[in-house]
């Protein structure tokens, strides 16, 4: 399945479809709670994930990405939804996996960017997830678009 989301008052047509990013984010479960990432500095929460990079598979991109931002091995399981956002100035697209927890516990490999924003593990009930994605405002312009994407896609692989 693929959800269009239109930034407001856009059509698809009004987006730069020359700047496209493509990446893998991941729904982790661990007993009864969820794996986000918060950025600290603009207060938006994701699932774990992050860009595709040449030569490399929705799967691949996936697992290395977690491996990197939470210091967990995961095999990637089902994928659930995939969301493409459309902007004046870029195109996001985003698939959704399901993922089995292999480890933890490994060494956390953050970018300078992600040390930058305040990058955090943190681990979530159901409730608080939703909560999170309905309530917490962020504090960067694009963080509530950040927010109902994640929801999109949370929501639709639970």
């Amino acid at each position: 399945m693929n959800i269009e989301i239109y930034a407001d008052g856009i059509s698809k047509e009004d987006a730069n479809l020359d700047n496209k990013h493509e990446s893998c984010r991941a729904i982790i479960k661990n007993d009864d709670k969820y794996c986000l990432i918060h950025l600290t500095k603009h207060n938006i929460y994701t699932t774990p994930g992050g860009t595709i990079e040449a030569n490399e598979t929705k799967e691949e991109c996936l697992e290395r990405e977690v491996l990197e931002e939470t210091g967990m091995i995961v095999k990637a399981l089902n994928h659930t939804v995939t969301t493409t956002e459309y902007f004046i100035d870029s195109v996001w697209t985003m698939h959704y996996f399901t993922v089995e927890i292999i480890e933890e516990g490994l060494d956390i490999h953050q970018t300078d960017e992600e040390i930058d924003l305040g990058m955090i593990t943190v681990w979530k009930t159901l409730e608080e997830v939703l909560d999170i994605f309905e309530n917490v405002v962020p504090n960067h312009d694009t963080g509530s678009n950040v927010h109902n994407r994640e929801f999109i896609g949370f929501i639709n692989s639970v």
